[in-house]
């Protein structure tokens, strides 16, 4: 006695009517091209969020990139002017004025620096003020002070600045 499985699990199609017109297995194979087009665009949907999402990326990146080259092309104009005038100004507000958002866009090591730029460039007016005062020249106990701040601006404005602004502006970690 051969063993119908159809009839045990309660199957009542036969073979042959799978592919008839209104039985539920035609209905659900009908229904296949729909789910694998839906399924697709699914897919296609997925890869163009993921695309979005690496463009937006890229553009806050760069953003950040430009805000952040904007305070150093400060810093750096700040060091230059140091050692280029003759003259230079106690303190220079658009300068000051930067120190938040270095803090907010770098940390505070940064801010901390440009900190160090403005309180040497107060010695060095200082240092000005009192040989103007002096018939223009530099009184003797100021000689070293004076080339030793002179030395500090020039070595910042050639090497340091960058130095310690590179990390942050390094495009290779973008990649």
């Amino acid at each position: 006695m051969r063993l119908d499985f159809r009839k045990a699990f309660g199957m009542c199609i036969p073979a042959t009517d799978w592919f008839v017109n209104g039985s539920v297995s035609f209905e659900l194979i009908k229904g296949l091209p729909a789910a694998l087009i839906a399924l697709g665009l699914g897919f296609v949907a997925t890869r163009i969020q993921q695309q979005q999402a690496k463009v937006a990326t890229a553009k806050l990146n760069l953003d950040l990139f430009e805000r952040r080259y904007k305070l150093f092309e400060a810093t750096w104009h700040e060091l230059s002017q140091a050692v280029q005038r003759e003259h230079i100004a106690i303190s220079n507000p658009e300068f000051t004025n930067l120190f938040p958002s270095a803090q907010f866009l770098f940390g505070m090591e940064i801010r901390d620096y440009m900190d160090e730029i403005s309180k040497n460039c107060t010695k060095l007016w200082l240092i000005q003020e009192r040989t103007r005062a002096n018939q223009n020249i530099v009184p003797q106990e100021l000689i070293t002070a004076q080339t030793d701040l002179l030395k500090w601006f020039a070595k910042q404005a050639m090497e340091d600045c960058r130095a310690r602004f590179g990390p942050y502006l390094d495009f290779s970690k973008w990649k």
